[in-house]
């Protein structure tokens, strides 16, 4: 029997629920067990490496990675206007389903 998959309401874009603010990636120091992604003074997201099977470089790129994800997201927003604008509704789409995938983040149409 297949499981049926559980869909997540998306909202609209007065409803983000992510840290405000910009995120920036911080290297681990030898002191360290794993990189940070901070906002402001708070350290919001903690990526771990070696001990858990990554090897240190990959789990920096990750944490850079982690750390553009709002500027991804306000890029994919501004370009799937644009694409509405020209009318090119599957793009629009794919990037809905993309967004849509991105847990916690609305969809804004």
């Amino acid at each position: 029997m297949e499981k049926t998959k559980k869909s997540e309401q998306i909202g609209n874009s007065e409803q983000f629920n992510f840290t405000k603010g910009e995120w920036i990636a911080e290297r681990k120091t030898e002191h360290q067990i794993c990189h940070l992604i901070k906002t402001g003074d708070r350290h919001t997201i903690h990526v771990y490496d070696s001990k858990y099977g990554i090897d240190e470089s990959e789990s920096w790129n990750n944490a850079k990675l982690i750390a553009l994800s709002p500027k991804m997201y306000k890029l994919l927003n501004l370009l799937k206007e644009r694409l509405n604008y020209f009318n090119d509704k599957v793009s629009v789409n794919q990037i809905d389903e993309l967004m849509s995938g991105m847990s916690g983040f609305p969809n804004t149409h």
